[in-house]
């Protein structure tokens, strides 16, 4: 009995010894998925964090593209305002300080067109009428003041965005520097003011007409 006993003993103690072999199998694997778990986790995570340095360095990209296309851009435009600047302020001196060749038996038409030539100047009728109300001398006078303003840079407009065209630099001279008076200046333009009424007066007459349409045709409607 007793040796029976012992075996019974010993039986209990391998299958206890069996079982706690079993559980610490287990518990094993148990941490060897939780550790690969914990090593998935941090996969992820330093998954996610390069993912999003590279966002953040795409967006960063993006943003000093986007800069540099704006500045570029941006440049562009001040170097085309300023091309145009210098296409408007570009003076035709060949043109300007060729001699003009007159007397006091020209006609005042062919002066004026002459002086309209070299100031570049479309109003040629205007200027005949200055030879005529001014004289010759006079006039040769506003004209060389005229060339020197304009070697030595010109003259800006009142407002100050862009420089006069020599005919502007011309008519701005005689008008503000007391070569001709109100009633000389009065007789140049007088042709000028003429033509203004008279094209004023149509624009009125044609919005006038307009006007009474639209008026007859809302009552045909009504």
């Amino acid at each position: 009995l007793v040796n029976m006993e012992k075996e019974f003993e010993l039986e209990l103690f391998d299958n206890d010894v069996e079982m706690e072999e079993d559980e610490l199998q287990q518990e094993l694997k148990l941490l060897e998925m939780e550790s690969k778990c914990d090593l998935n986790k941090n996969k992820k995570c330093d998954n996610l964090d390069i993912v999003k340095k590279k966002d953040e360095l795409i967006e960063k990209n993006l943003n000093e593209e986007n800069l540099t296309k704006n500045l570029s851009s941006a440049s562009i435009v001040r170097s085309s305002s300023k091309q145009n600047q210098t296409i408007n302020q570009k003076v035709n001196f060949k043109k300007l300080f060729k001699p003009l060749q007159l007397d006091k038996s020209s006609l005042y038409s062919i002066a004026g067109r002459e002086l309209a030539y070299r100031l570049e100047e479309n109003k040629a009728g205007l200027l005949g009428h200055v030879f005529r109300v001014l004289g010759l001398t006079l006039t040769m006078e506003i004209f060389e003041e005229t060339k020197k303003i304009m070697k030595n840079g010109g003259l800006k407009t009142d407002s100050g965005d862009r420089r006069r065209s020599p005919g502007g630099t011309f008519l701005y001279l005689m008008k503000s520097r007391g070569y001709a008076t109100k009633s000389q200046l009065k007789e140049i333009f007088k042709e000028e003011e003429a033509l203004k009424k008279k094209l004023l007066k149509q624009k009125y007459k044609q919005a006038s007409i307009v006007r009474k349409n639209k008026e007859k045709t809302n009552e045909n409607v009504i």
